[in-house]
């Protein structure tokens, strides 16, 4: 199957994903989880991304980026070699860690992005290991609504501008309220099924 062909320009909108090999893991514990921002914020910096939402599953990983400058697969590339090298390092293994590079589909426009970064920060509630976003600590989603101070590297403030450019604390509201809407509608609909 051919892959998706990738384009690059400036400030491009990207929802990245990378999955582990055959479905394996990518992260076999909570050190494992916790070194991901530690190796996601440094390549963060160095090109330049405005990266406005992840999260870290067991078996694969999410960003919303955007890129200025038109690297973002410099910037996977040298991501995921980071990743694999610091896990068969831990693990002692060897082989390929991730399934393939890596897939981007373009975000056309800040609603998609939005789109985009709610799916991403409710992966781990959609997977049914928390019932809340702000349960699982592998994201940006505590971050971005202020229960943890966020990165320097995490462009959280223009996520919440896209909902509310006055002030914020009304993005972070808004924000809160986008991502709880859709937790909402699930649950509804899970009852209804009943």
């Amino acid at each position: 199957m051919s892959r998706r062909q990738r384009v690059e320009f400036p400030y491009a909108l990207h929802h990245v994903t990378a999955r582990g090999n055959g479905g394996a893991r990518i992260a076999l514990d909570r050190r494992d989880a916790d070194r991901f921002p530690l190796l996601l914020g440094p390549v963060v910096v160095r090109l330049g991304w405005e990266l406005v939402a992840w999260c870290l599953m067991p078996n694969h990983y999410h960003l919303v980026v955007r890129t200025p400058s038109p690297n973002l697969a410099a910037g996977m590339h040298l991501l995921n070699s980071r990743i694999a090298y610091a896990f068969r390092r831990r693990h002692g293994r060897t082989g390929h860690v991730f399934e393939g590079p890596y897939d981007a589909a373009p975000v056309k426009d800040e609603s998609h992005a939005l789109e985009a970064c709610r799916y991403t920060v409710l992966n781990p509630v959609s997977a049914g290991i928390v019932a809340r976003p702000e349960s699982w600590p592998w994201s940006s989603h505590r971050a971005t609504l202020g229960l943890v101070p966020p990165p320097p590297w995490l462009a959280w403030r223009l996520l919440v501008g896209w909902l509310d450019d006055r002030s914020l604390d009304l993005g972070r509201a808004a924000y809160r309220r986008f991502v709880e809407d859709r937790i909402e509608v699930r649950s509804r609909s899970g009852r209804d099924r009943d």
